[in-house]
C-alpha cells in the first residue's frame, strides 16, 4: 500500500530531518524503509541547477540540517549569501536573499549545527563569527581568527562529529581533521589530529557516516569523489571508493545533508538527490 502526501506517492519519510523506518495507520504498516544515513555517492543524481545572479566565483556552500536555509560563499563579492527555501532542500524555491560582507571572505562557509557559529577562510587563515540570531549570517559579529601553518590556502572547511571536530582541505591535496577543545569553536583547535593526501586541487569536503566516509569535490576535472576511512575521522586511512561527475564549470564547494547534496561553482548551484 503506497503512502501519499497531497496525492503524490513518496518513497521516503522524514521527521525533524530524521529518516522514519516505519509508518503505521490503525496498527497496519503502510510504509517501511531501510537504515537511515547518507546514501552512497553513486546513488546521487543531478536534480536541478540554478544561477545565482550578480555574483561570480562561488567558493563554498552549506545547508541547514532541516533544508530551510542555504549559505553560499561568493569570493569576488567578499560576501556570504543566505537564502531561505520555500520548500525544504529544493533550490528552485530560493527566496529572501540576504548577505554578510567582510573583506576576509574568500573560500568556504560552514554554519554549525547549533546555528551559533559561522566560519570561512582566506589564504591559510580561518575566520569565525558568532551569530547573535542563530542561522542568520546577517547577525554575524565577534570576528576571531586562527591560522593553519601547514596550509598555504584553505579551500574547504566543515564541522564534523556534532561540532567536536573540524575538517579542512588545502588548495593542493591535503585534508586535515582537528579535535576542537570547545564544541563549535575553531579557536580551540589543537595540533592536527590526522592528515592525508587524497586528490589534486581539492576544493571542498564533508565527512559523513560518523567519520567513516569523506565526500570531496575538486577543480581538476575529476568530479566528486567518495573516500572510505577505515578508522573514523582519520584522514590518513582514506582510500578511494567511487566517483560521479561534477556539474558546474568551476567546482568549488560541496554540502551533503541526508539524501541531498549541493555543489557550487562559477555562478551555479546544483542540487543532487539520492
Amino acid at each position: 500500500m503506497p503512502i501519499r502526501i497531497d496525492g503524490n506517492e513518496v518513497s521516503g519519510v522524514t521527521l525533524d530531518n530524521q529518516d522514519v523506518s516505519e509508518v503505521t495507520v490503525d496498527g497496519d504498516v503502510v510504509f517501511s524503509a531501510g537504515t537511515a544515513g547518507v546514501p552512497d555517492l553513486s546513488q546521487f543524481t543531478q536534480q536541478r541547477t540554478v544561477t545565482i545572479s550578480n555574483v561570480s566565483n562561488l567558493r563554498g556552500v552549506d545547508m541547514k540540517a532541516d533544508g530551510s536555509r542555504i549559505y553560499i560563499c561568493a569570493r569576488t563579492a567578499e560576501e556570504i549569501i543566505q537564502f531561505d527555501l520555500n520548500f525544504n532542500f529544493d533550490i528552485s524555491t530560493l527566496t529572501n536573499r540576504q548577505t554578510f560582507s567582510n573583506s576576509n571572505i574568500e573560500h568556504g562557509v560552514a554554519v554549525s549545527d547549533s546555528g551559533n557559529t559561522m566560519i570561512t577562510a582566506n589564504d591559510n587563515t580561518m575566520y569565525q563569527f558568532h551569530l547573535t540570531t542563530p542561522y542568520d549570517v546577517t547577525s554575524a559579529t565577534n570576528q576571531q581568527q586562527i591560522s593553519i601553518s601547514s596550509f598555504s590556502n584553505i579551500f574547504g572547511l566543515s564541522f564534523a562529529d556534532g561540532g567536536d571536530k573540524l575538517a579542512l582541505t588545502d588548495a593542493d591535496d591535503a585534508i586535515e581533521i582537528f579535535d576542537l577543545g570547545t564544541n563549535e569553536d575553531v579557536t580551540t583547535l589543537g595540533n592536527v589530529k590526522t592528515s592525508g593526501s587524497i586528490r589534486s586541487i581539492t576544493r571542498g569536503l564533508q565527512l559523513v557516516d560518523s567519520g567513516t566516509r569523506c565526500i570531496v569535490i575538486g577543480d581538476d576535472g575529476g568530479g566528486i569523489d567518495q573516500f572510505n576511512l577505515s578508522s573514523a575521522f582519520d584522514a590518513s586511512t582514506a582510500s578511494f571508493d567511487t566517483n560521479i561527475n561534477a556539474n558546474t564549470n568551476d567546482p568549488n564547494g560541496i554540502a551533503v545533508v541526508g539524501n541531498h547534496m549541493y555543489e557550487v561553482g562559477a555562478q551555479e548551484l546544483v542540487e543532487y538527490v539520492a
